[in-house]
C-alpha cells in the first residue's frame, strides 16, 4: 500500500487517482468483452471528490487565487490545491465573529472580500493572504456603521469598489492595505457607482449625481480625474438603477443600454469622451429595445434585444448603424427566453453558447458564430426541457463549455461540449440515484473544480484535471444520448 506520505505533491496524488480509475476501467471493460456487452455508462470517470466532510461542507463562493483555491465551507475560509492533504482550513470566521461573506476577489496573490463583522465593525472590506493570522479587515470605512463594500473588481492590479463611508455611496480604490484604501469619487455627495469596467486607459461606470441624475462616468483612479463622460438624458436618468448594468468593453470601446430620453432605452457605445458617446442603433423605433446580455465574442458584441417585431432575440454588432442586425428568429411564435437572465450568453474561443427555447424543443443548449445558418441548436438533450431541467453555469474552459443540465434520465449533472452533436455529452453522473446540481465550475491549471453532491458525502468540492479529458472517444464515454 502507498501510504500519503509517499505522494506529497499534487501531480502525484492525481497521478495515483487516475491510475486506479483505469485499471478498474479496464477490469470493466475486459468484464464487457467476455460477457458480450459494452457498457452504457462511461467508462472513465474523471471527476472526484476532492475532501469528504461530516454532512454538508456545502462549498460556495469559488475563487482562483494564484495556484490555489479559495472558498466558503462549513463556517470557513478554505484553501485547495485539488488533493487532500492540500486541502485546509484558513480560518473559522466564528473565530473572527464574521457571520458574512461575500463578493470574493483576487488581487495580486491576496483574497479581498466583503466581510460582515457581528461584535463592531459591520460590513466592511477584509482580506486574506491564505493563513489565519492573514485574514484581518483592511479598513474600517464608516466607524459609525456599515460601508457595505460591493462591485469588487480587480482592474489592472488594484481593487475598485462601492462602499459608503455614512456620507453616501461612493467609488474606492484599494492595493490590499489600509493606507492604500483610498476615496476615488471627488468631494461632496455619493455618485453611486455601478457596474465598474476597465476600458484600458481608463476606467468607466454609472454614476448618479443631483444635477444629471444617473449617467455615465470615468475615472483614471483619482478624484481630480473622475468626470462625468456625458449627459446622454439631459431630461433625466439614463435607466433605472437596476437598468444599465451592461457596460460592456469590446476592443476599447463600452456599449451599453441607455435611455436619451428621445429613444426609449437603446444600444449605444462610449470611447470615454463626449463625442465618442453615441447611440448606435434605434433597433425599436416604437418603444425600448432593452439590450442586455451583451457579450464580447472575438471583437463582435452579442446582446438580446426586443426589436418590436420579433420578441426577444439574439442580435450582433460591430459598433455601426448598420453593423447592428438581427441574428435569428430563435421563437417566431415569441420569445426565445422567459427572462433575459436565463439566456447565460457565453464565449467560448469565438463561439457564442446560449440558452433558448425555439417554440417547439423546449429549453436547449444553443451556438451561433453570427450567422443564420451558424445559430442552431447544438444538441436536443431534454426533449420536454423546461426552464427548470434546462442548461446552467455556462462556464468557458479553453476550447470547451462546461454546463449543467437535466437530460431527463440522469437528473441535473455536469456535461461538456465543443459546439457538435458527437463533442456535447455528460462529464459523469455523480449522483446516479438523483441530481449532483453541480455549480461554480472554476478553472486552476488543469483542474476544474466545482461544488456538486452525489446523494451519498452531502455537498462538497469535486474537481477533474482537463488532461483526463484528452481524446475520449465516444465509445469512452458511452452513449448518453
Amino acid at each position: 500500500m502507498i501510504g500519503a506520505s509517499h505522494c506529497q505533491t499534487r501531480s502525484q496524488l492525481l497521478n495515483l487517482s487516475r491510475f486506479f480509475s483505469l485499471w478498474i476501467s479496464s477490469c470493466i471493460f475486459l468484464g464487457a468483452i467476455t460477457f458480450g456487452f459494452i457498457p452504457p455508462v462511461a467508462a472513465l470517470q474523471p471527476a472526484y471528490m476532492v475532501a469528504d466532510f461530516p454532512g454538508d461542507s456545502n462549498p460556495r463562493d469559488l475563487t482562483a487565487v494564484g495556484e490555489m483555491l479559495y472558498y466558503e465551507a462549513s463556517g470557513g475560509l478554505w484553501k485547495s490545491d485539488g488533493t487532500v492533504p492540500g486541502t485546509t482550513l484558513i480560518v473559522n470566521f466564528s473565530d473572527l465573529s464574521i457571520v458574512e461573506f461575500d463578493e470574493p476577489t483576487e488581487l495580486n496573490g491576496i483574497l479581498l472580500f466583503e466581510g460582515y463583522h457581528s461584535t463592531q465593525y459591520g460590513h466592511e472590506l477584509w482580506r486574506s493572504d491564505g493563513t489565519a493570522a492573514g485574514t484581518v479587515m483592511v479598513k474600517d470605512i464608516d466607524p459609525s456603521g456599515h460601508s457595505y463594500p460591493t462591485g469588487l473588481v480587480n482592474i489592472r492590479g488594484t481593487l475598485y469598489f462601492v462602499a459608503n463611508d455614512g456620507s453616501g455611496e461612493k467609488l474606492w480604490k484599494s492595493d490590499g492595505t489600509n493606507a492604500g484604501t483610498v476615496l476615488v469619487s471627488p468631494s461632496g455627495g455619493g455618485l453611486m457607482p455601478i457596474d465598474i469596467i476597465d476600458l484600458g486607459s481608463l476606467i468607466l461606470f454609472f454614476g448618479y449625481d443631483a444635477t444629471h441624475g444617473r449617467e455615465l462616468w470615468k475615472t483614471d483612479g483619482t478624484p481630480a480625474g473622475t468626470a462625468m463622460v456625458a449627459e446622454i438624458n439631459p431630461s433625466g436618468d439614463i435607466g433605472y438603477y437596476n437598468e444599465t448594468i451592461y457596460l460592456t468593453n469590446v476592443n476599447g470601446t463600452a456599449f451599453f443600454g441607455a435611455n436619451d430620453g428621445v429613444h426609449g432605452i437603446e444600444l449605444w457605445k462610449s470611447d470615454g469622451t463626449e463625442s465618442g458617446t453615441t447611440l448606435v442603433k434605434d433597433v425599436n423605433p416604437s418603444a425600448s429595445s432593452s439590450p442586455q446580455n451583451l457579450t464580447d465574442v472575438d471583437g463582435t458584441l452579442f446582446f438580446t434585444a426586443y426589436d418590436g417585431v420579433h420578441g426577444l432575440s439574439p442580435w450582433k454588432s460591430d459598433g455601426s448603424s448598420e453593423g447592428t442586425n438581427l441574428i435569428l428568429d430563435v421563437n417566431p411564435s415569441g420569445d426565445m427566453a422567459y427572462y433575459t437572465e436565463h439566456v447565460y450568453f457565453t464565449n467560448v474561443q469565438g463561439t457564442l453558447f446560449f440558452t433558448a427555447k425555439d417554440g417547439v424543443h423546449g429549453w436547449q443548449l444553443w451556438k451561433s458564430d453570427g450567422t443564420v445558418q451558424g445559430t442552431t441548436i447544438v444538441q436536443e438533450i431534454n426533449p420536454t426541457g423546461s426552464i427548470v431541467s434546462g442548461p446552467g453555469e455556462l462556464t468557458a474552459v479553453g476550447d470547451t463549455l462546461f454546463f449543467s443540465i437535466d437530460d431527463g434520465i440522469h437528473g441535473r449533472e455536469p456535461w461538456i461540449s465543443d459546439g457538435t452533436i458527437e463533442g456535447t455529452r455528460i462529464l459523469q453522473d455523480i449522483s446516479p440515484a438523483g441530481a449532483s446540481y453541480p455549480r461554480e465550475f472554476t478553472v486552476i491549471g488543469e483542474l476544474v473544480f466545482f461544488a456538486a453532491e452525489d446523494g451519498t458525502h452531502g455537498r462538497e468540492l469535486w474537481a477533474l484535471s482537463l488532461s483526463d479529458l484528452t481524446g475520449l472517444s465516444q465509445n469512452t464515454w458511452g452513449d448518453y444520448r
